[in-house]
């Protein structure tokens, strides 16, 4: 059964104050990184700070929207979130 907007809402919200949390974990460990590569890991960093805004402009969206446009929203919102998180696996691999 498909997930109902008020619940999609809200897990996606927990979703993002995750990843935020994420974010500024990955942020205070860029400091462990050698020097050379800081630069490249603040930069991806940036890179993630940015698709997560664009989730919670997307969620604000969301919130607003109703019928078939809130499941057109839904499957984008999905496939932003994939990226976003695939981009913190990929931070966490590379720069350990």
């Amino acid at each position: 059964m498909a997930e109902d907007k008020s619940t999609h809402e809200s897990r996606l919200e927990a979703q993002l104050e995750k990843s935020r949390r994420q974010i500024e974990k990955l942020k205070a460990e860029a400091e462990n990184i050698r020097e050379e590569a800081r630069g490249d890991f603040r930069g991806e960093v940036e890179i993630l700070e940015g698709k997560h805004s664009m989730l919670q402009h997307d969620l604000k969206v969301l919130r607003e929207t109703s019928g078939e446009a809130w499941d057109s929203l839904r499957e984008g919102i999905e496939k932003s979130w994939e990226k976003l998180s695939e981009g913190m696996d990929h931070v966490r691999r590379h720069f350990q």
